[in-house]
Parts: C-alpha cells; structure tokens; sequence
C-alpha cells in the first residue's frame, strides 16, 4: 500500500494545530496571572518612569537671566511707583480743593435761594400793603384781572377782615372761585 504524498500532511497538521493551541494558552494563562501581569505593568512603567523623572532641567545660565529679568523689572516697578507718588499728592490736592470749592458754591446757593424767598416775602408783603391800603372795591375790581394763583396769593396774605371785604366786592362768580381756591390750598 502506497500512501499519497499528503498523506503525512494530515496528522502533522494536527501536530501543528494542537502545539499552537497549546502555546497560546500558556501566554494567554501568563498575561492573565496577576504575578505575570504585575511584572509586565512594572516592566511597562519603567519607560514611563524614567521619562518623567528626567525632565529637561533648566540651565544655570538661563535661570541667571530669568533672575536678572526679574530684578530689571522690579526696579521698573519701583522707578514707576515714585513717579506715581508725586502725581497722586496733587490728585489729593485737587480733590481737596473741589471739595471745598463745591462747600462754597452750595452754601451760595443756600444763600441765594434765601435772599430770593426773602425778596418774594418783601415783594409779596409790599402788594398785601398796596391792596390793603386801596377802597375795597377798587382791590376787587383790580384783582378780577389777576391770575387765580396771584389772587390767592395775596388775599391769603392779607389779614382776613380786609380780604373778606375784597371778596365781597368782587363778581360772585369770581368771588366763589377764589374762596374755593382759598379753601383747598394751603
């Protein structure tokens, strides 16, 4: 009996076959073992370890100007800084001056306000005199031609026997306007 050629090709492939299942599963049993994988993380690290412990160290040379860079723009700062004070004396300087000034003008203004209620006091005394003094009826027929608000005004100013006397003269129909007037404000 004469075998093929392939003959032995089926039982060494089988060979073949079950000697690479055997070998993957001794690798794969090696990665999977936590002792086996501990020392491939640990081999893995060192790389990795290394890389980050050497870091690029900075040169003397080069932290020396860093250094000096510094210790140049400090003494800017500090020449800056005593030009500044200078400049922050005045700006005090002129606040306080504003400041005193503002004092003035309110206080002038206070002033002012015054002298103008004053001379509306005067102005406003000075023609409760003028309608006292005149004939009743001659007030009345005057301040018809006034405006309301004057009207008022003025009558309220007056002493109220001479302003009831006013009123009496005047158009009924004006005379109740302003006691009305007279009745609502104050």
């Amino acid at each position: 009996m004469r075998h093929s050629p392939l003959a032995w090709v089926g039982p060494a492939m089988i060979l073949l076959i079950a000697a690479k299942i055997f070998l993957g599963g001794l690798f794969l049993r090696a990665e999977s073992s936590p002792a086996m994988g501990l020392a491939l993380a640990e081999d893995n690290k060192k790389p990795r370890e290394a890389a980050a412990a050497s870091p690029e160290k900075p040169s003397i040379h080069s932290l020396k100007e860093k250094e000096l860079a510094l210790r140049a723009r400090e003494q800017e700062l500090k020449k800056k800084e005593e030009e500044l004070i200078p400049l922050k004396k005045d700006i005090e300087e002129k606040l306080g001056e504003l400041n005193e000034l503002q004092m003035r003008l309110t206080s002038y203004a206070k002033t002012l306000a015054e002298r103008e209620e004053a001379m509306k006091d005067n102005k406003m005394a000075h023609l409760v005199e003028l309608y006292t003094a005149m004939e009743p009826g001659k007030a009345a027929a005057i301040m018809e031609k006034l405006k309301m608000e004057t009207i008022v005004l003025i009558l309220r100013h007056m002493k109220g026997k001479s302003a009831g006397q006013i009123i009496a003269l005047m158009k009924p129909e004006m005379g109740a306007q302003v006691v009305e007037k007279l009745s609502q404000t104050r």
